[in-house]
Protein backbone atom coordinates (compact mmCIF):
# COMPACT_ATOMS: atom_id res chain seq x y z
CA UNK A 1 0.00 0.00 0.00
CA UNK A 2 1.56 3.33 -1.28
CA UNK A 3 0.74 6.72 0.77
CA UNK A 4 1.43 10.23 -0.71
CA UNK A 5 0.96 13.09 1.51
CA UNK A 6 -0.07 15.99 -0.41
CA UNK A 7 -0.31 18.36 2.91
CA UNK A 8 0.02 18.16 6.86
CA UNK A 9 -3.90 17.66 6.39
CA UNK A 10 -4.46 16.01 3.00
CA UNK A 11 -2.61 12.36 1.79
CA UNK A 12 -3.59 9.56 -0.55
CA UNK A 13 -3.49 5.41 0.10
CA UNK A 14 -4.21 2.92 -2.49
CA UNK A 15 -7.26 1.79 -1.85
CA UNK A 16 -7.50 -1.68 0.30
CA UNK A 17 -9.72 -3.72 2.49
CA UNK A 18 -8.61 -1.82 5.66
CA UNK A 19 -10.41 0.90 4.41
CA UNK A 20 -14.11 -0.90 3.63
CA UNK A 21 -15.29 -0.20 7.04
CA UNK A 22 -14.91 4.25 6.68
CA UNK A 23 -15.44 3.98 3.22
CA UNK A 24 -19.38 2.47 3.23
CA UNK A 25 -19.76 4.72 6.49
CA UNK A 26 -18.76 7.42 4.21
CA UNK A 27 -21.34 6.32 1.65
CA UNK A 28 -23.89 5.90 3.36
CA UNK A 29 -23.79 8.91 5.17
CA UNK A 30 -23.54 10.86 1.36
CA UNK A 31 -25.89 8.52 -0.37
CA UNK A 32 -28.43 11.74 -1.07
CA UNK A 33 -26.00 13.77 -1.86
CA UNK A 34 -23.53 11.35 -4.08
CA UNK A 35 -26.89 9.68 -5.93
CA UNK A 36 -27.63 12.93 -7.42
CA UNK A 37 -24.07 12.11 -10.20
CA UNK A 38 -22.94 8.74 -9.41
CA UNK A 39 -25.19 6.13 -10.59
CA UNK A 40 -23.39 3.21 -8.94
CA UNK A 41 -24.59 4.86 -5.21
CA UNK A 42 -27.65 2.58 -5.37
CA UNK A 43 -25.63 -0.57 -5.47
CA UNK A 44 -23.63 -0.20 -2.49
CA UNK A 45 -26.35 -1.25 0.56
CA UNK A 46 -24.20 -3.36 2.55
CA UNK A 47 -20.82 -3.14 3.31
CA UNK A 48 -20.11 -6.03 1.04
CA UNK A 49 -20.59 -4.75 -1.24
CA UNK A 50 -17.67 -2.07 -0.50
CA UNK A 51 -15.76 -4.94 0.01
CA UNK A 52 -16.67 -6.27 -3.51
CA UNK A 53 -15.26 -2.44 -5.16
CA UNK A 54 -12.35 -2.03 -3.16
CA UNK A 55 -11.16 -6.06 -4.48
CA UNK A 56 -12.17 -5.03 -7.75
CA UNK A 57 -10.14 -1.52 -7.72
CA UNK A 58 -6.86 -4.47 -6.02
CA UNK A 59 -7.34 -6.34 -9.28
CA UNK A 60 -7.08 -3.08 -11.54
CA UNK A 61 -3.76 -2.57 -9.59
CA UNK A 62 -2.44 -5.74 -10.02
CA UNK A 63 -3.11 -5.91 -13.44
CA UNK A 64 -1.58 -2.32 -14.51
CA UNK A 65 -4.88 -0.54 -15.19
CA UNK A 66 -4.95 1.94 -13.30
CA UNK A 67 -5.58 2.49 -9.87
CA UNK A 68 -7.95 4.13 -7.07
CA UNK A 69 -6.58 5.99 -3.46
CA UNK A 70 -8.87 6.72 -0.86
CA UNK A 71 -8.71 10.41 0.20
CA UNK A 72 -7.72 11.51 3.56
CA UNK A 73 -8.35 14.54 5.15
CA UNK A 74 -7.33 15.30 8.92
CA UNK A 75 -6.88 11.33 8.81
CA UNK A 76 -10.62 10.60 8.23
CA UNK A 77 -11.53 9.39 4.87
CA UNK A 78 -13.19 11.93 2.54
CA UNK A 79 -13.99 10.44 -0.75
CA UNK A 80 -12.17 8.17 -3.63
CA UNK A 81 -9.76 9.62 -6.65
CA UNK A 82 -8.63 7.05 -8.86
CA UNK A 83 -8.35 6.09 -12.57
CA UNK A 84 -10.98 4.01 -14.11
CA UNK A 85 -8.66 2.61 -16.81
CA UNK A 86 -5.29 3.35 -18.73
CA UNK A 87 -6.16 2.89 -22.40
CA UNK A 88 -2.47 1.16 -23.21
CA UNK A 89 -2.89 1.77 -26.86
CA UNK A 90 -3.34 5.05 -27.14
CA UNK A 91 -1.63 5.98 -24.10
CA UNK A 92 -4.54 7.70 -22.18
CA UNK A 93 -6.63 7.42 -18.91
CA UNK A 94 -10.01 8.51 -16.80
CA UNK A 95 -10.04 9.97 -13.97
CA UNK A 96 -13.13 10.45 -11.73
CA UNK A 97 -13.52 11.64 -7.97
CA UNK A 98 -16.02 12.03 -5.50
CA UNK A 99 -16.23 13.43 -1.72
CA UNK A 100 -18.58 13.41 1.12
CA UNK A 101 -20.30 16.61 1.18
CA UNK A 102 -19.03 17.56 4.62
CA UNK A 103 -15.32 17.85 2.62
CA UNK A 104 -16.68 19.88 -0.29
CA UNK A 105 -14.99 23.30 -0.66
CA UNK A 106 -11.64 22.66 1.06
CA UNK A 107 -9.64 22.09 -2.13
CA UNK A 108 -9.29 18.44 -1.78
CA UNK A 109 -9.73 17.05 -5.26
CA UNK A 110 -7.98 20.67 -7.15
CA UNK A 111 -4.60 19.42 -4.34
CA UNK A 112 -4.53 15.91 -4.88
CA UNK A 113 -5.52 15.54 -8.80
CA UNK A 114 -2.22 17.19 -9.83
CA UNK A 115 -0.52 14.81 -7.82
CA UNK A 116 -2.16 11.84 -9.70
CA UNK A 117 -2.24 13.25 -13.03
CA UNK A 118 2.24 13.61 -12.58
CA UNK A 119 2.09 9.71 -11.46
CA UNK A 120 0.48 8.81 -14.70
CA UNK A 121 2.40 11.01 -16.60
CA UNK A 122 6.06 9.99 -15.19
CA UNK A 123 5.40 6.48 -14.04
CA UNK A 124 3.02 5.21 -16.77
CA UNK A 125 3.51 6.95 -19.40
CA UNK A 126 0.26 8.32 -19.99
CA UNK A 127 -0.15 11.16 -22.65
CA UNK A 128 -3.86 12.36 -21.86
CA UNK A 129 -5.83 12.27 -19.39
CA UNK A 130 -9.93 12.31 -19.69
CA UNK A 131 -12.25 13.81 -16.96
CA UNK A 132 -15.94 13.66 -17.70
CA UNK A 133 -18.27 15.05 -15.63
CA UNK A 134 -22.21 15.46 -15.97
CA UNK A 135 -23.12 19.00 -17.76
CA UNK A 136 -25.11 20.43 -14.62
CA UNK A 137 -22.54 19.34 -12.12
CA UNK A 138 -21.06 22.45 -11.77
CA UNK A 139 -19.13 21.74 -8.77
CA UNK A 140 -16.82 18.62 -10.20
CA UNK A 141 -16.62 20.83 -13.43
CA UNK A 142 -14.96 23.43 -11.58
CA UNK A 143 -11.81 21.13 -10.91
CA UNK A 144 -10.86 20.35 -14.59
CA UNK A 145 -11.80 23.97 -15.21
CA UNK A 146 -9.37 25.83 -12.49
CA UNK A 147 -6.52 22.80 -13.57
CA UNK A 148 -5.95 23.51 -16.89
CA UNK A 149 -7.60 21.08 -18.48
CA UNK A 150 -9.20 21.89 -22.01
CA UNK A 151 -13.37 20.95 -22.64
CA UNK A 152 -13.32 18.76 -25.68
CA UNK A 153 -17.40 18.94 -25.92
CA UNK A 154 -20.78 17.68 -25.02
CA UNK A 155 -21.74 14.27 -24.68
CA UNK A 156 -25.10 13.87 -25.05
CA UNK A 157 -27.27 11.47 -23.50
CA UNK A 158 -23.71 9.49 -22.71
CA UNK A 159 -24.78 8.34 -18.89
CA UNK A 160 -28.20 6.31 -17.66
CA UNK A 161 -28.83 8.16 -14.45
CA UNK A 162 -32.04 7.55 -12.53
CA UNK A 163 -33.92 6.38 -15.56
CA UNK A 164 -32.60 9.08 -17.57
CA UNK A 165 -29.86 9.87 -19.92
CA UNK A 166 -27.69 12.73 -19.42
CA UNK A 167 -25.59 14.70 -21.11
CA UNK A 168 -21.38 14.77 -19.68
CA UNK A 169 -18.62 17.50 -20.50
CA UNK A 170 -15.24 16.01 -21.35
CA UNK A 171 -12.33 17.41 -20.85
CA UNK A 172 -8.72 16.75 -21.22
CA UNK A 173 -5.02 17.37 -20.38
CA UNK A 174 -2.01 16.49 -22.80
CA UNK A 175 0.49 15.84 -21.25
CA UNK A 176 2.89 17.80 -23.70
Amino acid sequence: MFRIQISPSLALELLDLPHAAALFELTSKNREFLARWLPWVGFIQRIEDTEKFIQSTKQQWASGNGFQCAIFYQEKLAGIIGFHEFNRSNDSASVGYWLGEQYQGKGLIQQSLPVLIAQAFKTYAIQRVVIRCAVNNHKSRKIPEKLGFQLEGILKANEKLHGEYIDQAIYSLIKS
